[in-house]
């Protein structure tokens, strides 16, 4: 018999809620009460076993709770034109999201190197960023061009292994768990959720230290259609390794907008600020136009006859 809608909701996704919190929420009550400074290289450090919170939690609730084979976690990897398209659309998306803050009087467009050479000014002084300057003189490629370029790179090495491991968890257990709510009310409410359970990293400086409180509404706000798209790009891809390259590419241009924007704040033009949650709105509105039912799950491939 099929499973009524209420069941995952109620048991089988809230028990792995409540370790997915239980887990990350706790790590960032250690580091409070630690005393550790947020920041610089503590900020990642500190930050990995909060986001490596879902990847536990699904350990830990097929094991003790569902009592199901961790090898039926979502971890199956396809190769085809739209992971490749995950891998370059967060370049096209935080260009966007500038240009969005730009258009508004947000921001200044500034493709220069300017914006780079002030803020290694404000943060390492006029010694580094004369440096930082001349680089940005001898360089034959512009300066934003190449950060785009390096965090295709850095996003898939790097930030696309971590990115998984909360993938696994958000958009792999949970999305399948409430798939049966339909697709877009699970992707949303899960981007919802998502956007709570990091909110401890915001207030303790990890993603907009001017403006925390600020900074946490506009970050919860942008991951509801942010998360819906990674949800979309899971179901039509058929692996959660598209959501995570997209979102450990995603990752690696979080900062994107002080390379090539003057003025403005994080939380106002930044890709998770509300220029981004801007950019992310209409893209996920014009997949639930086209797809109204989410999207088309990819026919297994066939065997040789």
């Amino acid at each position: 018999m099929e499973r009524s809608v209420t069941t995952p909701l109620l048991r089988r996704a809230g028990t792995w809620l409540a370790l997915c919190f239980a887990w990350s929420w706790g790590v960032a009550a250690l580091v409070q009460v630690s005393g550790i400074p947020v920041e610089g290289y503590w900020s990642l450090v500190l930050a990995i076993p909060f986001l490596v919170g879902p990847l536990v939690a699904s350990l830990l609730w097929k094991r003790f709770v569902v009592h199901e084979p961790i090898a039926s976690l979502d971890t199956g990897l396809r190769f085809d034109g739209l992971v490749v398209l995950c891998w370059i659309a967060p370049v096209a998306i935080v260009w966007a999201s500038a240009l969005v803050a730009h258009g508004f009087g947000w921001a200044t467009l500034d493709l220069t190197g300017a914006p780079i050479v002030d803020r290694v000014l404000a943060v390492r002084g006029a010694e580094a960023a004369a440096k930082v300057q001349e680089g940005l003189l001898a360089s034959q490629v512009p300066y934003p061009v190449l950060a785009s370029l390096q965090a295709l790179i850095v996003g898939l090495f790097f930030y696309t292994p971590l990115a998984f491991a909360e993938e696994i968890g958000w958009r792999g257990v949970l999305l399948r768990e409430l798939r049966p709510l339909g697709f877009w009310p699970a992707a949303l409410l899960i981007g919802a959720i998502w956007g709570l359970w990091q909110v401890p990293l915001v207030l303790l400086g990890g993603y907009f230290p001017d403006a925390p409180i600020q900074g946490t509404l506009v970050m919860v706000g942008a991951s509801i259609p942010l998360g819906a798209l990674y949800a979309w790009v899971r179901e039509a891809s058929g692996t959660v390794w598209a959501a995570a390259l997209a979102h450990g590419v995603l990752t690696a241009l979080g900062g994107f907008h002080e390379l090539i924007l003057s003025g403005g704040a994080a939380e106002v033009v930044g890709v998770k600020g509300v220029a981004g949650g801007i950019v992310l709105l209409v893209l996920a509105v014009v997949l639930f136009a086209r797809f109204p039912s989410g999207p088309r799950a990819p026919q297994p491939a066939q065997a040789a006859g």
